[in-house]
């Protein structure tokens, strides 16, 4: 059953954040789902828009599974507006809520700090990023498919709506990675394995060529480089080193790809 898409205002917040405190003190009452559609506490989202809660029946497998949702449903209105519109994904927090922090076995909730859920009418970056409903939706909606490499981080490619991963947390925690394309498809070329819709084994480690080093030495070469203006293989051409296992891999997997297209040349030059 689809629903329409609402915007919690002060009372609605209020009420959510009391939930969560209650919920931090080992206190569920139940999911105060009256917030999301009485007059008092929330007001229509315009233009209209429609969505479900499991649109295939089944709680969405990843976030980027989530953020194509997301994406796709709100196409219709202003990026830009839609981008700073903490009511919206205030309300989209609350309406999905049972996938962001769902109850264990014996009935208990992880909770994690207020910003998770709930976004201020500040939207300062070390906030946002980290909300599980606006989070997957910038991701999907500035890198595409090249999201997967944020979103996707288990070995058998679901990812909780709940959790968001150690590539996530050292790629979009900072800006000037998040914020670049050339960047987050240079990741997703080295880091993930588009024939099993995962990231590669070891890239979450502590050592050399681990996506910890991959974010230290961006921010390092963005001091003498633009990397914006690079090509994604200009890019993974000024990676050091230790990133060349992940960069032959890469290399290997594109010729393959060319040898079944029946194309000789070698695909990088």
């Amino acid at each position: 059953m689809s629903d329409k898409v609402r915007m919690l205002n002060e009372h609605g917040i209020k009420g959510f954040r009391a939930f969560l405190k209650d919920l931090q003190r080992g206190k569920d009452a139940g999911l105060p789902l009256d917030l999301l559609t009485s007059p008092a506490s929330s007001s229509a989202f315009e233009p209209e828009v429609s969505i479900e809660r499991s649109p295939s029946g089944v709680p969405f497998k990843n976030r980027f599974e989530f953020g194509i949702y997301l994406r796709d449903k709100l196409a219709i209105v202003d990026r830009v507006t839609t981008s700073r519109n903490d009511a919206l994904w205030n309300w989209l927090s609350l309406y999905y809520f049972d996938q962001l922090c769902p109850s264990s076995a014996e009935g208990s909730r992880k909770v994690y700090a207020d910003e998770v859920y709930i976004l201020s009418a500040e939207m300062s970056f070390r906030q946002y990023f980290r909300h599980l409903v606006r989070a997957p939706w910038h991701v999907i909606s500035e890198h595409g498919q090249n999201g997967k490499v944020l979103l996707i981080h288990t070995d058998r490619g679901d990812t909780p709506l709940s959790t968001r991963g150690l590539i996530f947390e050292q790629l979009a925690s900072r800006q000037s990675i998040l914020s670049n394309p050339t960047i987050i498809a240079g990741a997703q070329r080295l880091f993930f394995d588009e024939t099993i819709d995962r990231p590669h084994l070891g890239v979450s480690g502590h050592g050399a060529g681990t996506v910890r080093r991959f974010a230290i030495v961006v921010q390092q070469l963005e001091l003498t480089f633009d990397l914006r203006s690079c090509s994604v293989e200009q890019f993974i051409a000024l990676l050091p080193k230790e990133f060349d296992p992940w960069k032959q891999r890469t290399q290997r997997k594109a010729e393959r790809l060319f040898v079944a297209a029946g194309i000789t040349a070698s695909p990088i030059a």
